[in-house]
This record gives structure tokens, C-alpha cells and sequence, in this order.
């Protein structure tokens, strides 16, 4: 897992150590934009989406494709919202 705040980093290296998968799981500080290439089989992006905006679109899921390995597999989950103006 990647993650630019220090408070979630530190808690997600103790729940990972807390469950005895420090062999299985990295956490690292790391902005998306420095994934290594053709590196993951899979990537999942969890509340990510909202808060890089419209105009980086393109560099986030191009970030993201340059870090999977060919036929690998990415999942965006993304929170939404629709207005109704009256």
C-alpha cells in the first residue's frame, strides 16, 4: 500500500504488523506518480479518485497503467456525487 499521510501510514504498518503479514504486506510513503513500471498485478485505488480532480485524470490512470504488468488488473473504487440545482 501507498500513502502520503504520515498518521495513516504509521497506523496501517501496525495493524499489518498487528496481524503478523509483514512478510505479505508493504506500506511505503509514496505518491502515485512515483509507482515503478510494469511492477503490480493487480492495483486497487480506494478514496483516491475524488481528490485528484478532473485536469490530472489522465496522469493518475496512466500512472496506474504504467505500474501494472501486461494483463494485470486495476480497480478504481470512487465516491460520487450528483446535484440537482432547482
Amino acid at each position: 500500500g501507498i500513502t502520503l499521510s504520515q498518521k495513516q501510514y504509521e497506523l496501517a504498518c501496525e495493524r499489518v504488523r498487528a496481524a503478523g503479514l509483514e512478510d505479505k504486506i508493504t506500506i511505503e510513503m509514496r505518491h502515485y506518480l512515483d509507482l515503478p513500471e510494469n511492477t503490480y498485478d493487480k492495483i486497487s485505488s480506494i478514496g483516491m479518485y475524488e481528490h485528484v480532480g478532473i485536469k490530472k485524470y489522465p496522469e493518475y490512470f496512466g500512472a496506474a497503467r504504467r505500474a501494472l504488468k501486461s494483463g494485470g488488473l486495476f480497480l478504481n473504487h470512487g465516491i460520487i456525487a450528483l446535484l440537482a440545482f432547482l
